[in-house]
């Protein structure tokens, strides 16, 4: 009975170590830079949580095209709505990508347009993953400064205890 105990007990131990491994793998962020090859798109995509947004540019006929797109991490499946926002090639429409991450370090899957005449598969690859913590340090705030008009109407900054005019006529 000793020996059955000690063997659970030990298997316990073993399976929450494998299921807690295997948690942190999937809630590994896709935060970073990515490249569609096919194009030599420059893609940055940011997950904070669930949520993903995609900014991707890319040389198209001569011109930088450019579009955003905005969705859900679910897993390993990331679906999002995506919209021109710079150059968008005459025929091109906005729509929708749906992707499966595999190995971490590919996104495959299909676009498709809003009118669903077009469809296509996409490919993006991994250049470089951001650094988790850089996306968690919230930004320094700032000193707002503080005006307000003096006794005699004057405007005043009290951090450098100066009187602030609106044109040569007041001084």
């Amino acid at each position: 009975m000793e020996k059955i105990m000690k063997v659970c007990t030990t298997g316990i131990a073993c399976l929450a170590v494998i299921l807690s491994f295997t948690a942190s793998v999937s809630a590994e962020t896709i935060s970073g830079t990515w490249t569609d090859p096919s194009v030599q798109s420059n893609a940055v995509i940011v997950q904070r949580g669930n949520r993903v947004t995609i900014t991707n540019t890319f040389s198209w006929q001569g011109k930088e095209v450019q579009w955003r797109a905005q969705g859900t991490r679910n897993g390993n499946t990331v679906s999002v709505r995506y919209f021109y926002t710079k150059n968008r090639p005459a025929g091109w429409e906005n729509g929708t990508m749906n992707f499966l991450l595999t190995g971490g370090n590919t996104l495959s899957g299909k676009w498709v347009s809003e009118s669903r005449r077009y469809s296509q598969n996409i490919t993006f690859t991994l250049v470089q993953r951001q650094d988790p913590r850089a996306e968690r340090t919230p930004p320094k705030r700032t000193k707002r400064a503080t005006r307000r008009k003096d006794q005699h109407g004057k405007w005043v900054d009290p951090d450098r205890n100066l009187r602030m005019y609106r044109s040569e006529e007041e001084r």
